[in-house]
């Protein structure tokens, strides 16, 4: 695959596992990637684990925290690349991309 491939990770109230689902791509070695995560409005401290995974990055991490109603146009329109989704419960082998 050739291109920029934009990483969504969709999250809700689920501080114990989106870090190390952030992390599990920075492992990989395609190179020209991002990282989206979209928080539906946790009530935990789901967005300081994001924000902190997001300073340990090789890659730009963008942090959307959006109502239920807009998270997929939103998540659409932010997408800069090929696309893959992933939720927080899958860690992604280094080389699985």
């Amino acid at each position: 695959m050739s291109g920029k491939l934009s990483i969504l990770i969709s999250c809700y109230n689920q501080r114990d596992f989106i870090g190390q689902a952030i992390r599990s791509f920075f492992e990989q070695d395609y190179e020209n990637r991002e990282i989206i995560v979209l928080d539906d409005g946790s009530s935990d401290d789901s967005m300081a684990v994001i924000a902190s995974a997001a300073a340990e990055a090789p890659c730009p991490v963008l942090q959307l925290q959006l109502k239920h109603r807009v998270r997929c146009y939103t998540s659409l329109k932010a997408i800069t690349g090929y696309h893959i989704r992933s939720g927080v419960w899958r860690k992604w082998h280094p080389e699985i991309i």
